[in-house]
């Protein structure tokens, strides 16, 4: 009621942040209206993360094909850490958005929701990015992408995933890939991993060879 009576966006954000930490299911409905609303989308948005119904994912879902700007970027932000399915189509639209804080964002979101459609559309945007690291994660974005898939239970994608990485991963500017991509493996593949771990420990590289051994250690 305070919400709704409330006279500037400064007082109705005051009001959204108190239903972040104490809003329920009643707050959906409340606060999806200023989801259009560019000043007041983020502290809705948050509302409406924290609740984390059913509702509320379609709220946000609902207001993702109008969303524009930093609405755009704070709801698939929203969505990829409620990891909404049904928005994957969309948001994979921008994940070679020229926008980088929207591809940065988009990127994180689709290997957060971890579907199988994403495969091919992640690994040609971490091919590009060459396996390093840059501005738009894309490379982290495909690690996360097959630790992903492997808590999904999709593992033979996630076998397949790991295996682009190991062959595209040679130089010493990758390493720190590979060896990330190599703990994934390890999590889900324990005994197949034992011989990708000791052939990768045949490396010059004494960073390298010390996360190899600490996954050994693990495994």
């Amino acid at each position: 009621k305070a919400l709704d009576k409330a006279p500037d966006t400064e007082t109705k954000a005051f009001f959204m942040r108190q239903m972040k930490l104490a809003g329920t299911e009643k707050a959906v409905v409340s606060v999806a209206y200023y989801l259009s609303n560019s000043e007041l989308c983020e502290p809705a948005t948050f509302v409406l993360t924290s609740v984390n119904s059913e509702a509320a994912k379609n709220e946000l879902l609902k207001a993702l094909p109008k969303a524009e700007g930093n609405a755009l970027i704070t709801i698939t932000q929203a969505l990829g850490e409620l990891q909404v399915k049904a928005s994957n189509g969309q948001l994979l639209k921008n994940i070679s958005s020229e926008n980088q804080n929207l591809k940065k964002v988009s990127l994180a979101a689709v290997a957060a929701i971890g579907a199988a459609e994403s495969y091919q559309p992640l690994l040609g945007v971490a091919q590009k990015a060459g396996f390093v690291y840059e501005p738009s994660n894309a490379t982290s974005a495909f690690v996360t992408y097959a630790q992903r898939l492997g808590e999904t239970g999709d593992l033979k994608l996630c076998s397949n995933a790991c295996d682009e990485i190991f062959k595209a991963c040679v130089s010493p500017a990758q390493l720190h890939t590979k060896a990330s991509a190599l703990a994934v493996y390890n999590n889900f593949f324990e005994k197949e991993a034992q011989p990708k771990l000791l052939k990768a420990y045949d490396n010059s590289d004494k960073a390298f060879r010390v996360a190899v051994l600490n996954l050994v250690g693990k495994s």
